[in-house]
């Protein structure tokens, strides 16, 4: 099996993310020139313009492309799940969670941290602490657990803090 023109251009911008940005839109380009359905270039490209340059529609175009075009890639389900996150729109993500829950490429660590960050959002601390408890024992890289060890005190800090507030009714 050879690689394909657009995956070589994939492959290129994916070094260059988010560090060369110029370079990395070109090589995303030219993928998609290629291949307009090239499934991870349109995934890395709705990435970018969810986390670059703040243009969420045109990063709900590319991803749901990239989901369209291969229902079982992940990975264009996790970044879609952290666009309907920074929308708030806590019901589309608890959708996108779930279906990714059915995919047997689906980092299980990635599903469970998500889950947290859900349950975090709808101010469910404790459940958010359990998913996120889970998704530690799931990780498999370093990287990975220093992310959730962080969101676990984060969060534990958010219920310290609850804790520690009185508010006082009228």
């Amino acid at each position: 099996m050879s690689l394909t023109q657009a995956d070589v251009y994939y492959i290129k911008a994916l070094d260059e993310y988010p560090f060369a940005l110029e370079q990395a839109v070109e090589n995303l380009n030219y993928a998609l020139s290629y291949d307009p359905d090239h499934v991870a270039a349109n995934c890395l490209m709705g990435q970018l313009y969810m986390e670059q340059l703040k243009d969420l529609n045109r990063a709900e175009q590319y991803l749901q492309r990239a989901i369209s075009t291969d229902p079982e890639y992940a990975d264009a389900y996790f970044h879609y799940t952290g666009l309907a996150f920074t929308r708030g729109d806590f019901a589309l993500a608890e959708k996108l969670i779930n279906y990714t829950k059915t995919l047997v490429s689906a980092d299980k660590a990635q599903v469970a941290y998500n889950e947290g960050l859900l349950y975090e959002q709808q101010k469910k601390y404790c459940i958010a602490i359990a998913h996120m408890n889970h998704a530690l024992l799931e990780s498999v890289n370093d990287e990975d657990r220093n992310l959730i060890k962080a969101a676990i005190t984060r969060i534990q800090d958010k219920m310290d803090s609850l804790n520690s507030v009185h508010y006082e009714i009228k």
